[in-house]
């Protein structure tokens, strides 16, 4: 009898998230762990920029209220060193202005808070995976 054995190697997507709420970071971690996601997390926009740098997440998702700097801030940062970014911002209050403000600063889309979790994976479904070289 054959067994199938799952490859040694396998090509799971990548997510870093800063969000200032230890809490709700954890929830986020969790179900995109419980996805199959790697995930990072930080609270600092600064920290968020260099770990970007260093692993190319395939999606980005800033809190707009970070410890050391605003998510917008950060994201603009992020977009300018990496143009391909895929960047999802989250904020508890969105104002008739922070869609607009959104595209400015180069997020790929901006989600509410009380948009609830399932916001987060639904977005998570249009980043698609790098080709396997």
């Amino acid at each position: 009898m054959l067994a199938l054995k799952e490859p040694a190697y396998t090509i799971r997507p990548t997510l870093l998230l800063a969000h200032a709420d230890a809490l709700y970071a954890a929830l986020v971690r969790q179900i995109f762990l419980r996805l199959r996601w790697d995930v990072h997390v930080t609270a600092s926009g600064v920290e968020a920029r260099e770990l970007a740098s260093e692993l190319s997440p395939n999606m980005v998702i800033l809190d707009v209220d970070l410890k050391d700097e605003s998510g917008w801030l950060t994201c603009a940062k992020l977009i300018q060193e990496q143009p391909d970014a895929h960047v999802v911002l989250i904020a508890d209050h969105i104002g008739p202005w922070s869609h607009k403000f959104a595209y400015y600063v180069g997020a790929a889309t901006l989600i509410g808070r009380n948009d609830g979790l399932r916001a987060l994976v639904d977005a998570a479904r249009d980043v698609a995976l790098p080709a396997a070289g």
